[in-house]
């Protein structure tokens, strides 16, 4: 139950990771707070544009309308940063749709979900694009 609850941490430090200027000490006045989650620290660089995170084992897919970023997150409060993988500006849902093998991203210019090989965590290739 402990790693769970760390683990949701982790999720919760990179949602807040969405700005660069987040505050060390929490939410701001126009955010809110919850009880039993605590600020730790900044991890991460999506800058306003992560969207969704999906956590699959030990790794967490986090993607936003720039990039599909990868964290090892076997260490909650330390996660490790495996990739990124830039997209170009895209829109992507927030479920992210992963199974830790495959990842499949929305791309609304060309209507087109485009096809990610993610077995290797460290260099994410894209496979196919399907109209």
């Amino acid at each position: 139950m402990h790693k769970l609850i760390s683990v949701i941490g982790a999720v919760a430090l990179l949602a807040l990771a969405g700005s660069s200027n987040a505050s060390p000490v929490g939410p701001g006045p126009d955010g809110f707070g919850s009880k039993n989650v605590k600020y730790v620290k900044f991890v991460g660089d999506e800058q306003l544009h992560a969207i969704g995170a999906r956590l699959v084992g030990k790794y967490l897919y986090v993607t936003s309308v720039k990039t599909i970023t990868i964290y090892d997150v076997s260490d909650p409060v330390n996660p490790e940063l495996m990739s990124r993988t830039y997209l170009g500006a895209i829109w992507e849902n927030e479920d992210v749709a992963t199974n830790g093998k495959i990842l499949v991203v929305a791309d609304t210019r060309p209507n087109l979900l485009r096809v990610f090989d993610v077995e290797d965590k460290t260099a994410p290739t894209e496979i196919a694009t399907v109209p």
